[in-house]
This record gives structure tokens, sequence and C-alpha cells, in this order.
């Protein structure tokens, strides 16, 4: 294990609280828990916080500058993020069986001795860690509040658990994470996904609280009944965005960008890891050349570059990029919607830019997220007629963009006004000083490391 040391000596460091944030490896997990680190520094002096990170994730990522924020690193004991999608299922149960030691053993190394864990959900193995440390422990749920009451419900109703309200029950189920998915081939013959993915995240009663990224005003209902149904204090501590950090470095895709005028440009970006098919691939790049409209689209792995580049030929107005800084791509003037995957993080970062989107959701909370999108929200449209329609065609994305990216369509004019709405809401929260989410940062410290084992009443 190696450690990135802060300027303090030992005794300097003695007099701070040693917070230790544990994410699942993988790009949705890694970048809020910067952010919350981040945030925790902001609120907090006497703060020294410790992120454990994999080898391979260390050189991915470039953490926040500020001297009281260190780095530790565990071997790679899991496949690659390059190979990710391809062997899912063995990432899952090396995240679930491998990481756990090496983690043990960084924590057992680490000096001054730790005051708090803060670890992914997905991570069970960190309350027996916890427990026997003697060392209290906050879990962090990545996805959103509706998907974790969903899934919560979808339980009680396998177990024959009566509920106060069928309609409330049958209502928070309209968000259950959708448990299988063509993208992932081997995981497409698994059975009982929700039920495997609760037994995971069964733990979280054993923490000190349960953060979620997300507010009150995003989701108030889905909130409000976990606050009321769950014996764990929650805090809604979002949204948690990314951390700019492109330096001085100026890159060829921005100066792209700037050559078109104000909310002209599509970005489009179907996740990090997920596989798409070459026929999947030939489809969204000429339907996005049918809409006429210019586009920037970052795609992952060189098989799936070539496939696009090859469909792209000669259209000038579109540019495929293997990896670009998203929410830098999202915040630029020229880019005036967003084809998306629905991840939970991209959804908040489009929300936070006053972006309308376009929907295809390919696996798990995806799904539901697409559905508070289109539906709850109506900040967006969905290239599908329906879940289970996974076919894509040119025709119909053609004609979704240009709903999307042409001023004058009615559709467009009508969810703008709703993104403005959502986008108030974001700033309410981040620019007030006091803003629900940052009170429930601050609160977290205060009622777990501040106040001895006095957990404050739920957020």
């Amino acid at each position: 294990m190696e450690t990135n040391q802060t300027n303090n000596s030992c005794n300097q460091a003695s007099i701070f609280q040693h917070v230790v944030v544990i994410p699942v490896p993988g790009r949705g997990h890694v970048n809020p828990m910067l952010s919350l680190c981040h945030t925790l520094l902001q609120s907090h002096s006497n703060l020294l916080i410790s992120i454990i990170l994999t080898e391979e994730w260390a050189r991915l990522v470039s953490l926040p500058s500020h001297p009281n924020l260190r780095l530790a690193t565990i071997s790679n004991v899991l496949p690659s993020e390059a190979e990710r999608g391809s062997r899912y299922a063995e990432f899952i149960e090396s995240v679930l069986t491998l990481m756990g030691g090496p983690v043990d053993k960084a924590i057992e190394e680490m000096d001054p001795p730790v005051d708090l864990l803060i670890a992914d959900l997905l991570l069970p193995w960190v309350a027996e860690i916890g427990r026997r440390r003697r060392v209290k422990v906050v879990a962090f749920f990545p996805q959103s509040a509706s998907a974790f009451l969903a899934l919560l419900q979808f339980k009680r109703a396998e177990s024959g658990e009566k509920t106060e309200s069928n309609d409330k029950a049958k209502d928070a189920l309209r968000y259950l994470p959708r448990g299988s998915s063509t993208h992932l081939l081997d995981l497409s013959k698994s059975k009982g996904m929700h039920s495997k993915f609760l037994q995971v995240i069964s733990w979280y009663p054993l923490s000190q609280a349960l953060l979620f990224n997300s507010f009150n005003d995003l989701e108030p209902q889905s909130l409000q009944t976990l606050a009321s149904e769950i014996s764990v204090p929650i805090y809604p501590i979002g949204p948690l965005l990314p951390l700019i950090t492109l330096g001085n470095s100026y890159p060829d895709y921005l100066k792209w960008l700037n050559t078109y005028p104000e909310n002209t440009v599509l970005y489009v970006s179907l996740g990090s890891f997920l596989p798409l098919s070459d026929n999947e691939l030939k489809e969204v790049t000429l339907g996005l050349m049918l809409s006429g409209h210019p586009f920037i689209w970052a795609i992952h792995g060189t098989s799936s570059l070539r496939v696009a580049n090859e469909s792209l030929k000669d259209y000038d107005k579109g540019l495929i990029v293997p990896w670009c800084d998203q929410y830098t791509v999202l915040s630029h003037r020229s880019v005036g919607g967003f084809l998306t995957h629905c991840g939970w993080n991209s959804t908040l970062e489009a929300l936070k830019c006053g972006l309308p989107m376009i929907v295809y959701p390919l696996l798990w909370d995806q799904y539901p997220n697409a559905k508070m999108v289109v539906e709850d929200w109506r900040v967006g449209l969905s290239v599908k007629s329906s879940e289970e329609d996974d076919v894509l065609k040119r025709e119909e994305i053609a004609s979704v963009v240009q709903k999307i990216m042409d001023f004058s369509a009615c559709e467009r004019k009508e969810i703008i006004e709703k993104v403005k709405e959502m986008k108030e809401r974001f700033a309410g929260v981040l620019e007030t000083e006091n803003g629900g989410s940052r009170l429930a940062v601050k609160c977290i410290v205060q009622d777990l490391l501040m106040h001895g084992d006095n957990v404050s009443s739920k957020r």
C-alpha cells in the first residue's frame, strides 16, 4: 500500500479527525466520492481525508488539490477498467471477495488512526472492518434515492410484508432498476438480479448514516418516505458534481466547440464501459448525421471508435473523441442538448447545466433515471417507444434529435421551460451558503465525529 502523505507531521495530523473514503473502482462511483472529499474539506478545516483507490484508478483520476487530502492505493485485484464491460460478472465478484483484504490492510497501516469510514454501499465487507476496528461507518448509495426505495419495496413485496399503503408501494416500484440487459452478456442469463443486489446492500442498517447524491427538491417524495421508514439517519448531500481539472490545457475538442453558436451542438455519451453492438453504433451515427445537427460523441474502446468513424465518413459537423471532460463539455456555451444513457451522475450534470436530454438507458438504474427525466421532470425525450424496445433506428434518432435541438420545435420550447426550473433548483442548493445539501455535509461530521455517538435525527 502506497500513501501520499500530507505536509502535516504526525503530531500535527493527530489533531485532525481522520476520515477514510472507499469508493467502488468505477467512474460513476469514484467521481462523486472525490467531490464529497472536496466538499467535506471545504466544510471542516480540521479533517484529514484519505481516499483508497486501486493503482489503476490512482492513475486515471486527478485528486483535488488540498493539503489535508491524501491518496492510499491498493493493488489491482480486479479486472481493468478497459475490460469491465466484457468481464462485468468477474468485476463484481472481485469487488465483493478480493478487494476487502487489501483495503483492511491499507487502513491498518494508516497514521493517524481512522475515526470514520465513508464507503460505497456496494462494499458490504466494510461493515465488518468497522466493527472489528471499532470505527463508525457511513454508507454512500451511488444511485438515486428513488431506486433505493424501489428496491426496498421490491424486497417487501417478495417477502409478503404488508406496507402502509399499496398505492405508495406501487408508485415506488415504478423506479425499480431493470434486472436484465442485452449489453452485458455475462449477466444476461443471471436470475434474481434484484435479490442479489439487495443482498449486497443489506448491510446498510449497520451503518451510522446513509448518504444519497440527491437533494430534497429533486426527489422529495422518495427522500421523505425513506426518512420515515428506515431506522438509519439519511443525509441528501447532492448534487456531487465533478471537479473541472483541465488546468492550463485547452483540448482540441473545446476548440472545435468554440466554432459553433450557442446551444447548437448535441453532446453524446452512452457511458464509459458498456459495449454497444456494431449495429447500434452505426444506427446512432447515421441518425445523428440524418438530423443535420452538429454533435460531439465520446466513445470508449478502439473497436467502437473505428465502427463509428467509418459510419461518420465525411460528415463535417460531427466529432468523435475517445475521451473528453464531460462536465466541461456540458458546461460549454455551444452545447444545447445531451444524448445520454442516463447514469445518475450524467443526469445530475445535465440538470445542473440546464440541458434537455435524449435518453437511451442500457442497464439497471438508468431505466428509472430515464423515467424521471421524461415523465416526472419532463426535461427530455426518449429514443425508445417503450422500455422493452432495444432496437435503435436511425430515423427515430434523427427525429428526436430534431425535436430537442431545433429552436422552433414545440417539444424543445416546452422542455426548455422545465429545464430552466430544474437548473434554478440546483442553483438554490449549490449557491446558498447553508443550502440543504451543504448543511447536510456539515452535519455528517458534526453528528458522527464532534458529538460522539449522538447521531441527529434524520435529515
